[in-house]
């Protein structure tokens, strides 16, 4: 098992929300079942395997990707596979985890994080919550390191509020056939070891054929699992990574943007510009000029 925590609560907030965060945590492959009464407000994002959530008698099947949640005074036990002392024990899952005060819990209400009757949910947006755990992790990264953590603690602050939000946000999955869905169980685990070598990797060209192969699938499967689980075609959610890439590189460096169509996968500087306005309705230079994080050295300004 692999996993780091921290520990947000002591750093000052610059610009307070009615939401700051206690503790985060990741862990990977986690083999344990908890077992305990909390006296704070968790989010539990399970993004890869299977188990079970218990509570006031009911259980709950977990089939990632989800959310559990526990509240001040609950006693819930829940973890990977079927239950401890039940051999073999082999289920792992993949967990990022929100903590926050017991006093959070009317401002968890108010934004409708909060159901008593619902402990569990199917994470209705993952690719918004990938999105977010991804910049949550840097920032955790950058904080290990930094003698002044709390720059960043405001920016943590709204990105796990969000998480949750992209978790709740309602999308066409509510709307899919049963059939679908048994499908997106089945090749689930493949199909997030592939969303995330594409996003480390968004330069990259990738040959989906041949990835579907080398994660066991057909390319029908992989095409139909990831429209169901992402809301559209894996071709375009790569062009969408890429975007996304650009116009972090566009805001927060100073490359020039042939340089920048370059580190995102575009030999053709002038096709990336035309795939640009198409994404954002802004040439690249425009979107620089209305976004621009600091000024620019001359050589940069193309």
């Amino acid at each position: 098992m692999d996993f780091f925590v921290r520990h947000w609560a002591p750093y000052p907030r610059r610009f307070p929300s009615d939401l700051p965060v206690l503790n985060m945590g990741d862990i990977r492959e986690k083999d344990h079942w908890v077992n305990r009464v909390f006296s704070t407000c968790n989010f539990s994002f399970i993004l890869r395997g299977r188990g079970e959530f218990r509570r006031r008698g009911k259980t709950w099947k977990i089939e990632a990707p989800c959310v559990l949640t526990q509240w001040p005074g609950e006693r819930p036990m829940y973890g990977p596979g079927i239950g401890p002392g039940t051999p073999p024990l082999r289920e792992t899952w993949d967990e990022v985890y929100l903590i926050y005060d017991a006093r959070s819990v009317p401002a968890l209400r108010r934004r409708g994080f909060v159901a008593g009757g619902r402990p569990v949910w199917r994470i209705e947006n993952l690719a918004g919550v990938l999105a977010q755990v991804e910049e949550l992790r840097a920032l955790a990264a950058r904080a290990a390191g930094d003698p002044a953590p709390e720059a960043v603690v405001d920016r943590v602050d709204r990105i796990c509020e969000r998480m949750i939000l992209e978790s709740l946000a309602p999308t066409a999955a509510r709307f899919e056939r049963p059939e679908s869905q048994g499908r997106l169980r089945d090749g689930h685990p493949a199909l997030l070891k592939i969303e995330a070598e594409l996003r480390r990797n968004p330069e990259r060209e990738f040959d989906f054929d041949a990835l579907a192969a080398a994660h066991g699938m057909s390319p029908s499967s992989l095409r139909r699992g990831w429209a169901a689980l992402f809301r559209v075609p894996p071709g375009r959610y790569h062009l969408d990574l890429r975007m996304q890439k650009a116009r972090r590189l566009l805001v927060e460096g100073e490359a020039r943007i042939g340089e920048v169509a370059v580190s995102v996968g575009f030999d053709d500087v002038l096709y990336f510009s035309r795939r640009f306005r198409l994404a954002t309705g802004l040439s690249p230079s425009d979107y620089r000029k209305r976004f621009l994080l600091k000024p620019a050295s001359p050589e940069a300004r193309d």
